[in-house]
């Protein structure tokens, strides 16, 4: 909190993780953990495993079953809540970004 203007950067790397890029969006988290925001850090590792390729819905569940354990708190949950929307806002359009089977050449010539 010593850096001049330290709420914009906050604010940039907020906004930099529903980057469609799986790997700026991991970096903006790794910033924003620098700010070691109490909300997120019981769960920090859990939420970087959201950016591995293969365990969103693994992740996903854990993270409600800290909720229902007691360990996010309904006070933390309010402000996890934008941060893991942004995050898989980010995945969702990476997804989307790829080019699917469908449009591969051997598709077009068999349809």
């Amino acid at each position: 909190e010593q850096l001049f203007m330290h709420s914009k950067l906050h604010q940039i790397f907020f906004a930099l993780l529903g980057h469609f890029e799986p790997e700026t969006s991991k970096m903006a988290f790794e910033c924003i953990l620098r700010y070691k925001p109490d909300f997120v850090m019981p769960c920090a590792d859990d939420i970087k495993e959201l950016f591995a390729k293969g365990k969103l819905r693994d992740t996903m569940i854990r993270l409600k079953e800290y909720a229902n354990q007691g360990k996010i708190t309904p006070r933390n949950r309010e402000k996890l809540g934008p941060l893991l929307a942004r995050i898989l806002m980010g995945r969702m359009s990476a997804r989307s970004v790829g080019k699917s089977t469908k449009d591969s050449p051997s598709a077009r010539r068999s349809a």
